[in-house]
């Protein structure tokens, strides 16, 4: 059984004149669901794209022909793939390999060839820089999804068929040993039927969506339900186990509800009918989200993603997810900046990707008042009235959005006109927005020195008012702030700005 390569994503040959030579490339997105393919998938060092044209353009690394192009010469720029600059529906990157999904029901697969991964039967070479026809499968195709070395098709008829590497049993045909093998490594190097039972009595039917991983695949079925099969060390089948299946497992409370599947490198992730994103399997580098580094053979929740979101997809190691709202999440590792959110420290839980957050809420001003009227109805005129609301806060230091009052999203960040306090939407965005306020929480005599005498040393905001020692707001023991609700209050009182 082979150890599986380590797939490193790079974006770096894809900067370089991408807006200007993608000027064709098709601006409609992919379906949530994942039903017809994608219209742009990144592969291990390379990335392929469909025009509006229905053409295929890939870029990147070369060294297997995996552009495409007929030549195994690199390309920062995309570049036509040969033979393929119409009728194509759909197209899916993998480790050194490229497939196309045409809009005849086809599929044609190029690049490296080591493990069949191209289809296209045992005697063909190790690799091709041109596309090649998929035995048996040049009609009746509604799907493909290229792993790291084997490759998925999803039929018309709500059949799955598999090629290439089969170590693992990531084909789901009942073996690790066979049908063929491919050097030391057991493999498929034409498409076969995924089973449905362990017996392989009966191919497996009824899928909507398939999805190729690593060393591993994950399938929807049309009654929403998801089935993995292949690799478990790290419990990615979603099954409560660690052991390896060469055919399809029910992943563990997932028989129904949910909308998409996307196998990643060791861990899968679903989304629900309900808006909300699962993952299971490895999880060292938080790629599961649930706020912890533990791996998990059966889904957990993403942390704060059970609602609102459109879509998901996992990567080798990190995952990302679309809202409905129109912006971007990602977690994980972030060595490389993967997570988008303007550091390299990695995230177990959700985090925004810097620019791709969605609309911000836009401020409504208060209504005109009517000076001789008394709108509160504390018998005092608004013309004298300074707290309209009898909140106990002046009305000059209440900003009021349409999110509604000053603690349920409407009081504007003083350090920020643009940025307000919103508990459930994007309000403090910077964590140094946060700092600022706390830190002008605890400075109580406005000597521009928290934590310095006579006022802040060691009090707790809390209702409280826990002394801890000479030491007010700091990051360990002993501390002022001693619950969340003490940071909470510091934030609401900063804002508020009333006791």
């Amino acid at each position: 059984m082979q150890t599986p390569r380590v797939l490193i994503v790079s974006l770096a040959l894809v900067v370089a004149g991408f807006v200007a030579a993608l000027a064709s490339v098709a601006t409609e997105p992919a379906s949530a669901t994942g039903s017809a393919g994608s219209a742009v998938s990144a592969g291990w060092l390379h990335t392929c794209a469909l025009t509006t044209g229905a053409g295929a353009k890939c870029w990147g690394h070369n060294d297997y022909g995996q552009l495409g192009i007929g030549t195994t010469i690199d390309s920062s720029t995309p570049v036509s793939v040969t033979g393929l600059t119409s009728g194509v529906a759909a197209v899916s990157g993998g480790w050194s390999r490229a497939c196309a999904l045409t809009t005849g029901g086809g599929v044609k697969c190029w690049g490296g060839n080591f493990y069949g991964q191209l289809g296209n039967g045992p005697s063909a070479p190790s690799s091709s820089s041109t596309p090649v026809d998929v035995t048996g499968l040049t009609s009746g195709v509604a799907a493909v999804s290229a792993g790291s070395n084997h490759v998925c098709a999803l039929t018309t008829g709500g059949g799955v068929k598999c090629w290439g590497e089969n170590g693992w049993g990531q084909l789901g045909i009942g073996t690790t040993t066979g049908p063929e093998m491919c050097g030391a490594n057991a493999c498929s190097t034409i498409p076969a039927n995924v089973c449905a039972q362990a017996t392989c009595a009966q191919p497996l039917n009824g899928v909507a969506i398939v999805s190729a991983g690593w060393t591993h695949t994950c399938a929807l079925t049309t009654g929403g339900g998801v089935k993995c099969w292949g690799d478990n060390s790290y419990g990615q089948l979603g099954n409560g186990t660690t052991t390896n299946s060469s055919t399809p497992v029910d992943v563990t409370g997932l028989a129904s509800g949910v909308a998409a599947v996307s196998a990643g490198g060791q861990h899968a992730c679903a989304l629900t009918t309900g808006g909300g994103v699962k993952c299971w399997g490895r999880n060292d580098a938080g790629q599961l989200g649930d706020g912890t580094t533990t791996n998990n053979s059966t889904p957990v929740d993403v942390t704060e993603l059970t609602t609102g979101v459109a879509a998901v997809s996992a990567g080798t190691f990190h995952t990302c997810a679309l809202t409905t709202s129109g912006g971007l999440k990602c977690w994980g590792p972030n060595g490389w900046g993967q997570l988008g959110n303007g550091t390299t420290m990695g995230s177990s839980t959700a985090v925004n990707v810097t620019g791709l957050t969605g609309p911000k809420p836009t401020p409504t001003p208060l209504p005109p008042k009517d000076p001789d009227l008394d709108t509160d109805g504390d018998t005092m005129a608004n013309s004298a009235d300074t707290d309209d609301d009898n909140d106990a806060c002046p009305d000059v230091d209440e900003v009021q959005t349409s999110a509604g009052s000053e603690l349920s999203g409407g009081l504007r960040n003083p350090h920020d006109g643009n940025d307000y306090f919103n508990p459930t939407g994007d309000g403090l965005n910077r964590i140094d927005d946060v700092l600022l306020i706390v830190q002008a929480y605890f400075d109580d005599d406005d000597d521009g020195n928290p934590g310095l005498p006579p006022y802040e040393p060691g009090y707790d905001p809390g209702t409280d008012r826990t002394y801890v020692g000479p030491l007010a707001w700091n990051l360990g023991p002993p501390n002022g702030l001693q619950r969340v609700d003490d940071i909470l209050n510091s934030v609401k009182h900063y804002f508020h700005d009333c006791s």
